[in-house]
């Protein structure tokens, strides 16, 4: 009841379209072919089967571009995808997720199958990057009010790269990986707000679309970032469990990302205030 009286009459003057269901089917198995070939290829003697959906993946994503481009309602609209706001917030979004979802599963893994710990102290070492999150959003619509959303997307980034970079000396003491955490959540706080809002800041009409694709981008960052930093785990330290050591080259790899991404957002924020 309160949507149906808040929200305003959608303004599409052909209601009659119907959805891009192919282009959505398609899509959604490019990201699965996408994950699952990671995992597969992460196993002994998964080199093919994981060559081969990787494979898939590319022929899919090809697939949808010219499916969604033929569609009557097209899930990525050319107008749209021309905007910059958009192509940088949903940046930022892949971003946040891909350095901290796939660092911190990484983390848990670590946790309970090599150090041994139980689900209930993996989770409770983890809660600080909830908590840390919370804050993080709420220090980032503070200095939304001062800064251009590229240079909080920056920032958040910055904290994001030390975060994980720190987990690499701290992976034997809990209350040391909960700082780490808590590093994190502030960092993809900090981030997430900006780099929503940077991307919707489009036309009126665009903005139900804009928030999706941001959405979107968020949640394959983390598919992608996790997929990717189990498969450099997989082979620099084994398969979590006991014995194995912490997956040192897999964090600095989150970090190293999450630091160009920093630095990528600084650039673009000090070309816009000098251009």
């Amino acid at each position: 009841m309160v949507i149906a009286v808040s929200v305003p009459s959608d303004l599409d003057t052909d209601p009659g379209r119907s959805l891009n269901l192919a282009g959505s089917a398609v899509f959604t198995a490019a990201v699965m072919a996408f994950v699952v070939g990671f995992t597969v290829i992460a196993r002994p003697a998964g080199y093919v089967a994981g060559g081969a959906l990787l494979g898939g993946c590319a022929a899919l994503a090809g697939s949808f571009v010219i499916i969604d481009r033929r569609a009557a309602a097209p899930l990525l609209p050319p107008a749209l995808l021309g905007v910059r706001q958009l192509r940088q917030g949903a940046l930022g979004g892949f971003l946040n997720t891909a350095t901290t979802s796939s660092a911190m599963t990484l983390v848990t893994l670590y946790l309970q199958d090599t150090l041994g710990r139980s689900p209930l102290e993996a989770a409770a070492t983890l809660l600080p990057l909830s908590l840390a999150v919370i804050a993080g959003s709420s220090l980032s619509a503070a200095l939304l009010r001062r800064l251009r959303p590229a240079w909080v997307i920056a920032g958040g980034l910055a904290v994001i790269a030390l975060a994980d970079l720190a987990l690499i000396p701290s992976a034997a003491r809990l209350w040391a990986v909960a700082l780490c955490a808590a590093g994190a959540g502030a960092g993809i706080g900090l981030s997430s707000v900006a780099a929503t809002g940077l991307g919707i800041d489009v036309g009126l009409r665009w903005r139900g679309t804009a928030s999706g694709v941001i959405n979107t981008a968020a949640q394959l960052g983390t598919a992608a970032g996790v997929a990717v930093l189990l498969l450099i785990a997989a082979a620099t330290t084994g398969v979590p469990a006991e014995g194995t050591g912490p997956p040192l080259a897999a964090w600095a790899t989150g970090a190293a990302v999450a630091a160009a991404g920093a630095v990528r957002f600084a650039v673009t924020a000090d070309r816009r205030r000098t251009g």
